[in-house]
């Protein structure tokens, strides 16, 4: 049994209406489908930006009202291109708590699993409005493979992949909004210059690639790209999406800042070998 799995590293733009963003992830999902996908990952925020670039009452109308409706578009998408959608990621209210979560789609339509991320980002507006999730991830099924999902900061914390891999998944996607250049970073006193633009992908790859090698799992990095800025706050984002293998390490990548597709067909025999062999 195999699966073919789509990764959009999507351009993320901040103030657009809905008609604009929906037509481009459409497309998107459409493309996926196109070439034979199963699943269409999609990266962490990539529908608002983050939502430290909205002002309170924006922020009230973006989570209450408009997402539960982008999710309910996801939904219909994914049942009318019948195909499975990683949702990458949006801010949701529970309660009166703020999470930021990635909802699981099927291509019934249905959301079959919701994951809340643990470990927010230390300071800006997830540091100030939003809850980290309390639960360790489950692992979900997708066409008879059992997968997880975390978001983005959680792919420091190994012990997150290691309960996926308890729990029989061979598949981990990583949906993030993750800068090479941004204006929180300089809020931490500290000299870059001397440490170069490089460190920023030389972290996300020896971590997927980490993280790959110690649970003998796919890792799925699904990175947003753009340039984003208003009055003082900017991000320049990372790019570099990737598939991260047992015994091969990197296999692909989106090395630029810019938007593209990576489409994976997962070969259970390459996590079944590396079980066999390291027994990890």
């Amino acid at each position: 049994m195999s699966i073919k799995i789509a990764l959009i590293q999507f351009w993320v733009e901040i103030d657009k209406e809905f008609l604009h963003t929906s037509k481009r992830a459409d497309r998107m999902i459409a493309l996926a489908k196109e070439k034979g996908c199963d699943v269409v990952v999609f990266p962490e925020d990539f529908w608002f930006g983050p939502l430290d670039y909205y002002k309170e009452k924006e922020i009230r109308k973006i989570v209450e009202r408009e997402t539960p409706e982008i999710i309910n578009w996801l939904c219909e998408k994914a049942e009318t291109h019948k195909i499975n959608i990683i949702a990458g990621s949006f801010v949701e209210k529970i309660g009166r708590e703020y999470f930021n979560i990635c909802s699981v789609i099927t291509d019934k339509g249905e959301i079959v699993y919701k994951y809340r991320k643990q470990r927010l980002v230390p300071y800006g507006f997830e540091r100030e409005k939003l809850i980290p999730g309390k639960y360790l991830p489950l692992s979900f099924e997708l066409c008879g493979i059992k997968m997880g999902v975390i978001i983005c900061r959680d792919l420091f914390y190994p012990e997150f992949i290691k309960v996926l891999r308890k729990k029989g998944a061979e598949i981990v996607f990583v949906p993030s909004f993750w800068s090479k250049r941004s204006d929180d970073y300089l809020d931490h006193n500290l000299d870059y210059s001397k440490y170069k633009i490089v460190s920023e992908m030389k972290v996300v790859d020896a971590l997927c690639e980490a993280r790959s090698f110690e649970s003998e799992m796919a890792i799925c990095f699904v990175n947003a790209s753009g340039r984003l800025t208003k009055g003082n706050k900017f991000d320049v984002l990372l790019g570099r999406t990737q598939i991260c293998l047992p015994f091969f390490g990197q296999i692909k990548k989106i090395n630029k800042n810019r938007e593209g597709l990576i489409i994976y067909e997962h070969d259970r025999n390459v996590i079944q070998d590396a079980r066999r062999v390291y027994q990890i």
